[in-house]
């Protein structure tokens, strides 16, 4: 499967775009690998800098949303904790081998990009109202 970055997806911020960007990358790297006992390590490793960088990248969000008073943030703030609460729970199940590694990935590409293209959107053109591209 190819997860592919489409201009659908530009909130016309350039920093967050690159980021998203990114985020696709990874999420490619894991689908890139079979899903084989063999490379259960380099899963393990892609899908940890993944989370790594979503981390980064919601946290780096928030702090534009707060500098700029986005009126939305409660609501996006709420997205994003849903999120991580939600990876911390799936990756508990993978832990435990009660979840399929692969399962997490389809959550996160589909979070991604329904989060973008709505939540994310919205973000975007408050910054560029206040002149951040």
């Amino acid at each position: 499967m190819d997860f592919k970055w489409d201009s659908k997806y530009l909130i016309n911020v350039k920093m967050l775009d690159q980021q998203h960007q990114e985020l696709f990358r990874l999420l490619n790297r894991l689908y890139e690998l079979p899903n084989n006992i063999d490379c259960e390590k380099k899963l393990a490793e892609i899908l940890k800098n993944l989370l790594d960088y979503t981390v980064q990248h919601l946290s780096l969000e928030e702090s534009m949303m707060q500098k700029y008073s986005y009126q939305g943030f409660e609501r996006h703030f709420g997205e994003h904790q849903k999120f991580r609460q939600e990876i911390k729970q799936q990756t508990a199940l993978i832990d435990s081998r009660e979840l399929n590694i692969f399962d997490l990935i389809v959550f996160i590409q589909d979070w991604l990009t329904s989060h973008i293209q709505y939540s994310d959107h919205k973000l975007g053109l408050f910054l560029n109202a206040k002149g951040i591209d």
